[in-house]
This record gives structure tokens, sequence and C-alpha cells, in this order.
């Protein structure tokens, strides 16, 4: 998930409430896959039947995957970032070095569950 970093100090509560609802959805999803695909549908304006397609061969991390990526002196989510920025600025695809420092941020995940 991504937010201008503006709204990390400005809408703490709003952003704990969307994360923990993305978690909540992702559970929803593994436990009733068949209920969960229903309620999308018309979001994705396909069949309850393609949702579950879609997402064949597909990793939704979850809430031990986002905890591991996003922690750490140096997060491997932004030590990715960097790498892939430097290869994409020495391919030309970049024009300036882009600066990942603080592109991980834990601090709104959910506390983890006992």
């Amino acid at each position: 998930m991504a937010v201008r970093a503006q709204a990390l100090d400005a809408h703490p509560r709003a952003l704990n409430t969307l994360v923990a609802a993305h978690f909540k959805a992702l559970d929803h999803l593994a436990r009733q896959p068949q209920d969960a695909a229903m309620r999308l549908a018309p979001y994705l304006r396909v069949t309850p039947e393609q949702v579950l397609a879609q997402f064949v061969g597909i990793k939704l991390p979850d809430l031990a995957d986002n905890r591991e990526q996003l922690s750490g002196p140096v997060p491997p989510l932004q030590r990715k970032a960097g790498e892939l920025a430097e290869l994409m600025l020495r391919q030309g695809l970049l024009q300036a070095p882009v600066a990942v420092a603080g592109l991980a941020e834990p601090r709104f995940l959910p506390p983890a569950a006992p």
C-alpha cells in the first residue's frame, strides 16, 4: 500500500483503520474465498469465478510478511526498491536517482495476533 508522506502524520487513525481493514479482507479471502469473490465481483466487474481465477498464482503478503519486509534498520522492501531504482537508472529508465529512505513504514501494521 502506498500513501503520500504527508498522510502519515496527518491521518494516522485513518491509516490504522485502512491497514487493519486490508488485513481483515485478506483473511476473509483466505478463509471464505467464495463469499469474498461474490463481494468483490461487482467492484472488479467480473464474475465471482473470474475473481478467484485472477488471484491464482499471486502471493498476497500477510501481516507476518509485511512485518518482515517493512522492519529493521534497512527494511528488505527499502533495500529491494533501492536496488531496482539503481538498475533502472543504469538502464536509462530513470533520469535521476530515486530516494528510497523512509519508503517502508511499519508503524501502521496492526498488532500481531496472540
